[in-house]
């Protein structure tokens, strides 16, 4: 089951991701929790001006 968190007042915005779009809060947060994919850290590092490095995707692979 998908959890997503949504509200019609919230703002939010579509990131778009390898083709696909990935509806974010207003701070860039996921609003449904299983599109967690890692098209979506790259889009939105880079929507975030941040260039990724290895230390970065230790911390996000983490097992």
């Amino acid at each position: 089951m998908a959890a997503v968190l949504y509200y019609s007042n919230m703002q939010h915005f579509t990131l778009r991701a390898n083709g696909k779009d990935i509806l974010c809060d207003g701070e860039g947060y996921l609003l449904d929790l299983d599109a967690w994919p890692e098209d979506y850290v790259i889009a939105a590092a880079e929507r975030g001006g941040l260039e990724l490095t290895d230390k970065h995707w230790q911390v996000i692979r983490l097992p």
